[in-house]
């Protein structure tokens, strides 16, 4: 036999040495605890991992309000001055933990809570409350009672003593009176408070000031991480106080209430449209015959968040934290455990990144306990990505649906664009573009002589030509003219339809700087040429079935070279100081000569 089989089979064990006469050879501990816990702190946790821990064992005891409050001071480094966290902590008005569940409570592996009636709950390993608190500071307190008459009863781990040699195992509960700032808190009530002391996980030293994230941004940070994680909770009617602050739940898919912005006297806060809900059913692992659903929701966000493209990133959607809903939301038990883009599951193929486009939508993904198996469920609660069977599932629910909520926002933004260019005018692209170019072209000559009061007269006429024969009623009449005039005034180039007899192509104003192109949009080439390949341009006809924002970008392109050509040749005529007779007779003779060859051409066909 082997020596390998020996050890296998214990031939080789100390009890065989011992049976044989052999002296008993001393073990050897399965850890050093000193070592283990400080390598433990460098797990995966950040803050809001950490905390979260924390307050996950105040939702599992059945708390209505949990309390999560810090102190810090400010110290500079370099040139910013962060929050230095020295202390944190969590309360809850729960059920308390007796003296024996409270002597265990900081044990690795310990855990105490009966198995819910409607399933497993929150926590996993057993772990959470230490590796939470150990991940942040060095020193973790317990204070609990399970009796708002009984006073509280108090336990710790303190990292230091452990390195010394000096800790070995939880000390046994004493009563003890908490800090009178925790418990005022708990004033006639049952709960536990837990305090992290000496948070050197939480202070940034200066050779690290500049890098990753400064913790008074993950502090500032922490509600709406609260919020969003515990919404199901918060809608349930659970209570989170931060820093004496009210938390309000945060749903990524826009569809629960109360948020921090209903009821602000605005009117109903506006929600997302459900697209979508569908269920998976799978087997239970190890429970033959019983299964378990991973529900998918799908939503679309409201239409007056999303006005136009590039609103994503400011105004209302920034304050409801919109510009970061790129991703989905995994929930286990109720509990977020992941807020991120999952890889190859969106997308008909599996598309393997998600597009600034889809922080318009909204998905969540929610499983019971039950079905761990079916997700890397992490011990720490962060991240929860499905296996590759069940992603290529969730694929087939979802990608289509992403698809089309990707069409349709694109749609809503190009008829936004399609309002705003309505709004702006036909023409205000070209006009925009002749301006800006205008900063690097020399300085026109024709129309600097005109005064004030002549450019004035000259913008009213215009005005005037641009509704003549419009046939429209007084009242809209009076506000055309009054647009055409404001617009031409504010603007270094502008375009102006106007109905002059067919020989006329196109006139030009020089005033004062300004320069005015009035398009006759009777002319031969406007009706043959220019329109049906740009749109009608000119809303005031009656005789045209194209409206302007119908039209399409490839449109709008033509239109803009056609315009900028206008412009263009306006811009080189002011460049000259001859006679305006000469370039009058010039674009009436261009005119007339371009509209014979037009008519002969397309109507002679």
């Amino acid at each position: 036999m082997t020596e390998i089989t020996k050890e296998r089979t214990g031939k080789h064990s100390d009890a065989g040495a011992a049976a044989a006469g052999e002296p008993s050879k001393p073990g050897f501990p399965l850890v050093r605890l000193d070592r283990m816990m400080e390598s433990l702190r460098h797990a995966e946790y950040d803050i809001n991992s950490g905390v979260g821990e924390l307050v996950d064992n105040s939702v599992e005891s059945g708390a209505r309000n949990i309390w999560v409050q810090y102190e810090s001071d400010e110290k500079i480094f370099g040139k910013r001055t962060l929050q230095v966290v020295g202390e944190l902590a969590v309360a809850d008005d729960g059920e308390g933990m007796s003296v024996d569940v409270q002597r265990r409570c900081l044990a690795l592996g310990e855990t105490h809570r009966p198995p819910k009636p409607t399933g497993k709950g929150i926590g996993r390993f057993g772990v959470g409350m230490t590796l939470g608190g150990i991940s942040l500071a060095r020193r973790v307190e317990v204070y609990t009672r399970t009796n708002k008459a009984e006073g509280f009863t108090y336990t710790y781990v303190d990292l230091k003593l452990v390195e010394r040699g000096e800790q070995k195992e939880i000390p046994y509960p004493v009563r003890k009176v908490p800090p009178e700032k925790y418990a005022k808190l708990l004033e006639g009530s049952s709960g536990t408070i837990i305090i992290l002391n000496d948070c050197d996980r939480l202070q940034r030293s200066e050779a690290n000031a500049d890098k990753g994230i400064a913790v008074d941004e993950q502090i500032a940070a922490l509600p709406n991480w609260l919020g969003r994680t515990y919404r199901k909770f918060i809608g349930g009617g659970l209570n989170i106080w931060f820093a004496g602050e009210k938390v309000y739940l945060h749903d990524p898919l826009y569809i629960m209430s109360p948020t921090v912005f209903d009821g602000r006297g605005k009117g109903p806060e506006p929600k997302a449209a459900v697209v979508g809900r569908e269920a998976i059913e799978l087997d239970v692992p190890d429970m033959p015959g019983v299964k378990a659903a991973v529900t998918i929701t799908m939503t679309l966000l409201p239409l007056v968040w999303r006005p136009h493209k590039g609103a994503g990133g400011g105004g209302p959607a920034r304050e409801r934290h919109i510009d970061e809903n790129e991703g989905v939301s995994i929930l286990r038990a109720d509990r977020e455990v992941l807020y991120a883009p999952v890889p190859y599951i969106i997308g008909a193929k599996g598309q393997a990144r998600f597009l600034e486009i889809d922080r318009w939508w909204g998905c969540e993904i929610s499983f019971p306990p039950e079905l761990d198996a079916y997700f890397h469920v992490r011990y720490i609660k962060r991240g929860a990505e499905p296996v590759p069977m069940l992603r290529d599932k969730i694929r087939s629910v979802i990608g289509l649906v992403v698809k089309s909520l990707r069409k349709q926002v694109k749609s809503d933004f190009a008829k936004a664009e399609e309002e705003k260019e309505r709004e702006r005018g036909a023409f205000a692209a070209a006009e925009q573009a002749m301006a800006e170019a205008d900063n690097t072209l020399p300085r026109g000559k024709r129309g600097a002589d005109v005064t004030p009061e002549e450019a004035k007269a000259a913008i009213d006429a215009i005005a005037n030509t641009a509704v003549e024969g419009a046939n429209l009623p007084p009242e809209q009449e009076a506000k055309e003219r009054e647009e055409t005039r404001e617009r031409i005034a504010t603007k270094p180039y502008s375009i102006v339809p106007v109905r002059y007899p067919a020989n006329v192509f196109f006139e030009t104003k020089h005033l004062l700087g300004k320069v005015v192109v009035q398009l006759n949009v009777n002319h031969p080439f406007y009706r043959h040429v220019f329109e049906p390949l740009c749109g009608n341009v000119d809303l005031l006809t009656e005789d045209s079935d194209t409206e302007l924002g119908a039209d399409t970008p490839e449109q709008r392109r033509v239109r803009d070279a056609f315009m900028l050509l206008l412009l263009s040749y306006a811009k080189s005529e002011s460049m000259f100081e001859e006679s305006e007779d000469l370039f009058d007779n010039f674009r009436t003779q261009w005119g007339v000569t371009l509209g014979t060859v037009i008519t002969k051409v397309f109507e002679g066909r």
